[in-house]
C-alpha cells in the first residue's frame, strides 16, 4: 500500500451509501501505513484491505507537509444513478463540484457563470432548480445534455474535469471526475436524465 513515502488509507467520513473517503498520509519512517477501508453504507471497516474497485487515491501530498491532505470522496457506482444521487454526490451545495460555488458560478443569473453558459443551479433552487437548469434546451438554455445523443456527445461530458487537459469544471478542476463519477452520471443520462 505504500506508494513512495506515503499511503493511501480510504476512511468513512460520512454514512452514504456506495461511497468511500480517500486522504494520503505519511507513513512512519522505516514503517508501513495500515490501511483500512470503511463502507459509508454499512460501516464496516476492514483494516489492511484494499480501496474498492473504482475507488481513486486522492493523490499525493506536497512533500513535507504532514499528508494531512482534505478527505477527498470516492463514489462506487453503487452510489446511484438518479438526479438524487449526483446531486448529492457532485452538484448540488454539499456535492464534491458544487455548482452554485462560491458565488462566481451558477447559482445565481448574476453570476459569471451562469452569464457565460445559461447553466443555473440555485441553492434556494434546490435539487428541482439545479434539475432544471441542467436538462435546460433550446434559446437561453445550458444544452448540457442533448436529445437522442450519447453522453460522450454531450457538452456535460465534455466539461467536467476528468484528468489530462479534459473538461474545466468545476473551475479550477477543483475536483477531478473519475471513470466511475463519469458512468454514474452517463447511466442516468442514458435512462433518460429525470428527475428521480
Amino acid at each position: 500500500m505504500v506508494r513512495s513515502a506515503r499511503a493511501r488509507v480510504v476512511v468513512a467520513l460520512a454514512m452514504t451509501p456506495g461511497c468511500y473517503y480517500s486522504t494520503t498520509v505519511s507513513s512512519r519512517p522505516g514503517g508501513d501505513a495500515a490501511a483500512r477501508t470503511v463502507d459509508c453504507g454499512s460501516g464496516q471497516e476492514d483494516a489492511g484491505e484494499a480501496a474498492p474497485d473504482g475507488a481513486r487515491d486522492a493523490g499525493t501530498d506536497a512533500p513535507g507537509d504532514g499528508g494531512d491532505a482534505a478527505p477527498v470522496p470516492v463514489f462506487t457506482l453503487d452510489a446511484g444513478a438518479t438526479w438524487s444521487a449526483l446531486y448529492r454526490d457532485y452538484f448540488g451545495p454539499t456535492g464534491v463540484a458544487s455548482c452554485a460555488g462560491d458565488g462566481n458560478c451558477h447559482g445565481g443569473t448574476s453570476q459569471r457563470g451562469y452569464q457565460v453558459s445559461q447553466y443555473l443551479c440555485p441553492p434556494s433552487g434546490g435539487k428541482a432548480g439545479c434539475f432544471a437548469g441542467i436538462t435546460s434546451q433550446g434559446d437561453g438554455g445550458a444544452n448540457l445534455i442533448l436529445p437522442d445523443a450519447s453522453f460522450s456527445d454531450d457538452l456535460l461530458s465534455q466539461i467536467l474535469c476528468q484528468g489530462q487537459g479534459v473538461g474545466m469544471m468545476p473551475l479550477g478542476c477543483t475536483y477531478t471526475f473519475t471513470p466511475v463519477d463519469m458512468t454514474r452520471i452517463g447511466d442516468w443520462v442514458a435512462a433518460g436524465a429525470q428527475d428521480n
